[in-house]
């Protein structure tokens, strides 16, 4: 895919077509980000946006700048990230796109939880979370009440995370959202291991690790196995997770 975008990089910008070569910079970011080569991505998403910028084409300019603000935060960048996603929101807000909006808000979130501002991120997630049900968005819904869920677990509140994140799955289920699911599981996993209810924690572990494995959703594949190994060491040090998840956890170290 590289070389091609490379090609048409370098063809768009013999024409000198600011749009043209706006698109071409992003499809060469969208390669780079498939190889995990997000500092070089990053430098053509900033190209992106100043070729949206100079062919005053706002629209553009946002969505380049939404993709650029999650490249920064998977790079730990997160007060560029938070900068960017509040002149998302701007330009969002200024042309009327609610699709914009909501994906600002969430970069929102996701940079002041990577920031440590947990109940700013709570706020920006909050709000993410209404728009996206107003819009009929479930998966996105699912998304902003899950990055709520992690915020409880952050602040020592798996109580508040297992009920957050039970709404998140039966909003999944009732949508029939399966991209979200498994991580929606995990994720319960996670909170009701801390929370003790170890058995509990074990089912839903158990579950999204099956339910990644069938729609193919490598992260959360990750996480599932994460949590069965966790559960596994609480078991070995006098936890009740029982023999069965000991069984489990060993299969998925061989697998």
């Amino acid at each position: 895919m590289l070389p091609i975008c490379g090609m048409a990089l370098d063809m768009s910008q013999r024409t000198g077509d600011r749009s043209i070569l706006a698109l071409a910079h992003g499809y060469v970011a969208a390669g780079l980000l498939m190889t995990g080569r997000q500092p070089e991505a990053l430098t053509h998403q900033q190209e992106e946006i100043a070729m949206h910028r100079a062919s005053g084409d706002r629209f553009g300019e946002m969505r380049a700048i939404g993709n650029m603000n999650l490249t920064l935060s998977s790079l730990k960048r997160f007060s560029e990230a938070l900068a960017g996603a509040r002149t998302q929101l701007e330009i969002a807000r200024e042309i009327a796109s609610p699709v914009g909006e909501r994906h600002a808000l969430m970069s929102i979130g996701i940079a002041q939880h990577g920031l440590g501002n947990l109940p700013a991120a709570i706020e920006a997630f909050a709000e993410f979370q209404v728009l996206a049900r107003d819009a009929d968005d479930a998966m996105h819904e699912c998304e902003a009440l899950m990055g709520i869920g992690l915020v409880h677990v952050e602040q020592h509140d798996p109580a508040s995370a297992i009920k957050v994140l039970q709404v998140a799955l039966a909003r999944s289920r009732e949508t029939r959202s399966l991209a979200v699911e498994p991580k929606i599981l995990a994720r319960l996993g996670q909170a009701m291991r801390l929370h003790g209810d170890l058995r509990e924690a074990l089912d839903h572990s158990r579950k999204a690790l099956i339910l990644a494995r069938e729609v193919g959703d490598g992260y959360s594949l990750g996480l599932a196995q994460a949590e069965l190994a966790a559960l596994g060491g609480v078991s070995r040090e006098g936890g009740s997770a029982g023999a069965e998840g000991e069984e489990e956890v060993d299969a998925v170290g061989h697998g």
